[in-house]
């Protein structure tokens, strides 16, 4: 009986415990593998193939372990293990196919690859068996004659902004754009915000994202915001930029680059905020953000769950800085960061489906590496992806004016790339289109009257009327007036040199479509007016096949048709 007994444990056991020789709690993944992100595996059977399979997993399993180089002292310290050590928490991320084994340092919130050169003393203390290993660092990186940046940023933003102006524009931020870009509850931001104020903290980080929403806030105020605007902004890039600051990336970094994404892309050139854009991405890569088993350990880190930032609000971030950063790359035409493995999850808050998630619906629809999205069938013509494509953006509906013009812009960011193509379009993208930017005409001109400045108002309306002069069809041509008296009432509003621009390059367009059309009637004209003039009827003129001369007839019978040629003629021929 013992030996069952004994054999019934060992079958219950996951072959990543059963190498270690470690206790498994038979769960799936068993407790162990999710401490420690390895694969949880179960032999199917005790045949000849379980030898063979659990060659092949233990040794990818002793590969992972090297990587990844996790020491006995860590595992004491491991939610699995049997004590808490004082000491850092370091965690290793499981691999896929598609990426390679990372290692986090939760403290200071760093994330690298195992074959980083930071790493790769820590991975040999792992294969050594060193009692006392190395912690991430950069070890050797350069020759150290000089000593490190100092901090460049001092002073409070309450030097220029007073708390009561502070939160008029966040409240400004928050009941505009804050349901879209939904990265810190407005609650936690009030009673934050407040404390930074009142208190004087020197929290330079979080300084940041209170700049980036007050100038924002001041930017959708227009002729309200804050006489400082500028000064603002300048504040927050100054602090983002500051060698002492970026050493330890947080989450609320990430959020503040995002602000500043978001307002270089509504005040200045695509260059520079896709640049931002880009800082973002590196800096979520930097804390692994793009991993969720990450994610689930750094919410325990003291300063970050003091700054109310849980999983789902941190997975929150990730994904809408993440949308941000595709759609601005994709309409640009630049590349887009790529990340080895995202496992991130999805996010969901207490109000059910938010802007938020709308946001990164859209953001997913576009084709990238790292989107979970999925057609229901994969074109092999990329012409027809795209057209399913979207067909899909149009089954997302939207109610909120910014995610309005995203949809367009998304569109007509697809549309452009099919006129490369130069592809035929079938009447129910065509239409789709059509729809998407009359709905974007209506919201551009409704959010005008009211004043708010969203840089995609104007942006996809003319976008939507160089699409229709390119369509070149009736049912295109017809919401051309429309369209440009939409792109006219924006003007009206808001009567700035770039919108001026932008009539006028309609306008341009459009009469150089009217001088082809012209030219092109004039072809026309031109052939009807030299049409010959004919005397008989057409009827007259057709051919009477029974006239024609048939020589194989003429051969069997001889006898030329009657009346067809002279009677000399056909003597002759004989």
């Amino acid at each position: 009986m013992a030996s069952v007994h004994q054999r019934l444990r060992a079958r219950k056991a996951c072959i990543p415990c059963r190498h270690r020789k470690r206790k498994c709690d038979a769960g799936e993944p068993c407790g162990m593998c999710t401490a420690y992100g390895y694969d949880c595996e179960y032999p199917r059977d005790d045949g000849p193939a379980k030898t063979a399979r659990d060659a092949k997993v233990t040794r990818r399993l002793t590969a992972q372990a090297a990587a990844s180089a996790i020491s006995p002292s860590e595992a004491a310290s491991s939610p699995g293990g049997k004590g808490m050590a004082a000491a850092k928490t370091w965690t290793m991320a499981g691999p896929t196919h598609e990426q390679e084994t990372g290692m986090l340092d939760a403290q200071r919130a760093r994330f690298v690859s195992a074959s980083s050169v930071i790493a790769f003393p820590r991975v040999l203390d792992f294969e050594l068996g060193s009692k006392r290993p190395h912690v991430l660092h950069s070890f050797g990186y350069n020759m150290g004659v000089r000593p490190e940046e100092k901090s460049t940023h001092s002073g409070h933003l309450a030097n220029l902004v007073t708390e009561e102006d502070m939160e008029s524009f966040s409240a400004v931020f928050h009941s505009v754009l804050g349901s879209c870009i939904d990265f810190i509850h407005p609650e936690t931001y009030r009673r934050r915000s407040q404390q930074y104020y009142r208190d004087r903290e020197e929290d330079a980080i979080f300084g940041t994202v209170v700049a980036g929403v007050v100038a924002l806030g001041s930017f959708f105020s227009y002729k309200n915001g804050h006489p400082r605007e500028t000064d603002i902004a300048h504040f927050a890039k100054s602090a983002l930029e500051d060698p002492a600051l970026t050493r330890r990336p947080t989450p609320e970094q990430i959020i503040a680059w995002a602000l500043r994404t978001i307002y270089l892309r509504s005040t200045t050139r695509p260059n520079n905020a896709w640049m931002a854009s880009c800082t973002m991405m590196h800096l979520m890569e930097a804390q692994g953000l793009h991993r969720d088993e990450n994610i689930k350990r750094l919410v325990h880190v003291p300063s970050i769950a003091a700054a109310g930032l849980d999983e789902n609000r941190i997975r929150t971030v990730f994904w809408t800085a993440w949308s941000l950063h595709i759609i601005l790359s994709y309409e640009y035409g630049r590349s887009a960061v790529h990340y080895p493995g995202v496992t991130c999850a999805d996010f969901s808050l207490d109000s059910g489906e938010s802007d938020a998630h709308r946001l990164v619906r859209l953001a997913q629809i576009i084709p990238c590496p790292n989107s979970p999205f999925r057609l229901q069938i994969t074109p092999q013509d990329p012409k027809d992806d795209l057209c399913h494509r979207i067909r899909a953006l149009d089954r997302v509906l939207n109610y909120h004016s910014f995610l309005i013009f995203t949809k367009a812009d998304i569109m007509f960011c697809f549309y452009r790339r099919l006129y490369q193509f130069r592809a035929k379009l079938g009447d129910d993208v065509v239409q789709i289109l059509i729809k998407a930017g009359n709905e974007s005409v209506k919201a551009a001109t409704a959010v005008a009257q009211r004043g708010l400045p969203f840089w995609n108002a104007v942006g996809s309306v003319f976008q939507y009327c160089c699409v229709l002069i390119a369509l070149d069809t009736p049912a295109a041509l017809s919401h051309i007036p429309s369209a440009i008296q939409g792109l006219q009432d924006i003007v009206c509003a808001f009567d700035t040199r770039l919108t001026r621009e932008a009539l006028s390059t309609v306008q341009n367009l459009l009469q150089d479509r009217i001088a082809r059309k012209r030219q092109e009637l004039e072809y026309l004209e031109a052939a009807d007016v030299k049409r010959p003039a004919l005397s008989t009827s057409p009827e007259s003129v057709q051919p009477d096949h029974d006239t024609f001369l048939d020589l194989d007839l003429l051969a069997q019978t001889g006898d030329p048709p009657e009346g067809f040629l002279s009677d000399s003629f056909w003597q002759w021929l004989r």
